[in-house]
């Protein structure tokens, strides 16, 4: 094999090239038989079903896949082959094409298959993978009261640089005595959306995970104590009296975040009024 094009868990469509082979591009096709012999004018079988099913898939074949390599079938190879930079000959070769049940598919090149390595018509270079990556924690019972249901979970992908967002979306104990988290997507989504060829779903894999149990918030600061309430309005009282209705976004070690008050305002803290 001289070069790998498939990334681990890309999305491959019918007639993508994966690897290639004496520089030779080596494409996928949706099929349930093998590659093992070379298909001509003359070939009949299954196997010349698939290639013609690709043909068409491709626009490069307008009659129906019949399983018989006809006339029609080899100028829709040529047609093909020319388009991929190929000798215009007609006829496939045993390993010019690797077949997987459907497509599309996520997959990966075989893991026992690297650059350099032999490969003959028939090696199985390619292994599907799952649709998606299902994402969990793993955290003791004393952190489960920080991950109510929709809390927001932001993990880093492998490349290091993209965050996916999830957000939780139930919990069960584990034979290990910890507690599994399912991480959901949000709505329409899914948790990777495009760049879930990072992953390699075939092996587990450990990815840092950060927990948003507060989330950010930008607003004008002040003391607590500074806010009042009736439990139907919240308002600020400025020095001289006048009250000044605020919005608390966020409350924390004796100091909370309004949105409704001016920076630089002068106010009253309760015990001054």
């Amino acid at each position: 094999m001289t070069e790998i094009i498939l990334h681990n868990g890309a999305t491959m469509q019918p007639g993508d090239v994966v690897l290639t082979v004496d520089l030779h591009p080596v494409v996928v096709a949706a099929g349930s038989v093998p590659s093992f012999r070379d298909l001509a004018v003359g070939s009949k079988g299954a196997d010349v079903r698939q290639l013609q099913q690709l043909l068409k898939d491709l626009g490069r074949f307008a009659g129906t896949p019949d399983g018989s390599f006809n006339a029609a079938t080899a100028a829709a190879v040529r047609g093909w082959q020319e388009s991929n930079g190929e000798a215009s000959t007609g006829a496939v070769g045993q390993g010019d094409i690797v077949y997987v049940r459907s497509l599309p598919a996520r997959g990966k090149i075989a893991s026992d298959i690297s650059v350099g390595s032999t490969l003959t018509g028939g090696d199985p270079a390619v292994e599907v993978l799952g649709t998606a990556p299902v994402f969990s924690l793993s955290v003791d019972e004393a952190q489960t009261r920080f991950l109510a249901l929709g809390t927001e979970v932001d993990i880093t992908a492998p490349d290091g640089k993209t965050t996916w967002k999830a957000t939780v979306g139930g919990q069960e104990p584990s034979d290990s005595g910890t507690v599994k988290v399912a991480l959901a997507p949000h709505p329409g989504e899914t948790i990777c959306n495009t760049t879930c060829n990072q992953v390699d779903t075939s092996t587990a894999a450990s990815l840092p995970a950060r927990v948003i149990t507060t989330p950010t918030v930008t607003g004008l600061t002040v003391p607590t104590s500074a806010v009042s309430s009736s439990g139907v309005k919240t308002w600020l009282t400025l020095t001289s009296g006048r009250k000044v209705f605020v919005k608390v976004l966020a409350t924390a070690d004796g100091v909370s975040a309004v949105r409704g008050a001016t920076s630089g305002t002068r106010v009253l803290l309760n015990g001054d009024r």
